[in-house]
């Protein structure tokens, strides 16, 4: 079972069980599919916000710009994800599973995440100058309840309780979800902060977006914004790395 938990970090991961796990949506077992899909895609959060944590105090004055723009990064990638949730995943799942405390829990961290999120949008502008201790402490307000809903929400997610479906009714969610992805946009911010803030040990596949977007996130989207991408956990390549002043 793998966390990959730094010893830095604010938050724990959820522990991803038999990892490294081969990841391919034709497995069969699309209960545990969707489960580990969520998953590590709630880790990818998770990470983010560790990172906005860990480096806050340490970033130096010209890369202030780049900081808040990881930030704003990580922040298109909650929107989506939970876009993502509400118009495909959970109405499907609504039919037989209750998925209200889910969405309740979508509010609860709505405004600290928009407190995050215009700080930071300030400062990226230069309209607020950076500061590491406020930094921290608007990223503990937003993390505190965004992390306890990622843990809640997988465990309404398990593959116990997806059984309830077939693997047809699975399948098609998921390939609804995947035709979601491709459709978001964010070539530049939003597909390579997931791929850098990806711990490739625990599902080498993953994320199971076509292979072209994963070749233009890595290999073109990647350069728009380089020097955001100092501050996330894994290079291109998924070496970890480690922001340093």
């Amino acid at each position: 079972m793998s966390t990959g938990t730094d010893s830095e970090d604010l938050y724990d991961l959820i522990p991803i069980p038999n990892a490294p796990v081969h990841f391919s949506i034709d497995d069969g077992n699309m209960a545990q599919w969707l489960f580990l899909d969520m998953s590590l895609a709630h880790n990818l959060i998770i990470r983010g916000i560790n990172s906005m944590w860990k480096n806050a105090l340490s970033v130096k004055s010209d890369d202030v710009g780049a900081f808040s723009g990881y930030a704003l990064s990580c922040l298109q990638f909650v929107h989506a994800h939970h876009h993502g949730e509400e118009h495909v995943v959970f109405p499907r799942l609504q039919a037989k599973l209750d998925m209200g405390h889910n969405i309740e829990q979508h509010e609860a961290f709505q405004e600290p995440m928009r407190a995050l999120e215009d700080y930071m949008t300030r400062v990226n502008k230069g309209l607020e100058e950076y500061d590491g201790e406020r930094t921290r402490e608007i990223v503990k307000a937003f993390g505190d309840p965004m992390v306890e809903h990622l843990r809640d929400e997988i465990t309404t997610l398990t593959p116990e309780k997806l059984s309830v479906f077939t693997n047809e009714e699975l399948s098609e969610t998921a390939k609804a979800f995947q035709e979601h992805i491709k459709q978001l946009g964010g070539f530049f911010t939003l597909f390579p902060f997931a791929l850098m803030a990806h711990d490739q040990r625990d599902a080498p596949e993953w994320p199971p977006a076509p292979a072209p977007v994963k070749w233009f996130a890595t290999n073109i989207g990647y350069f728009v914004n380089r020097s955001y991408w100092k501050f996330s956990p894994y290079t291109r390549s998924g070496d970890p790395q480690t922001y340093t002043k």
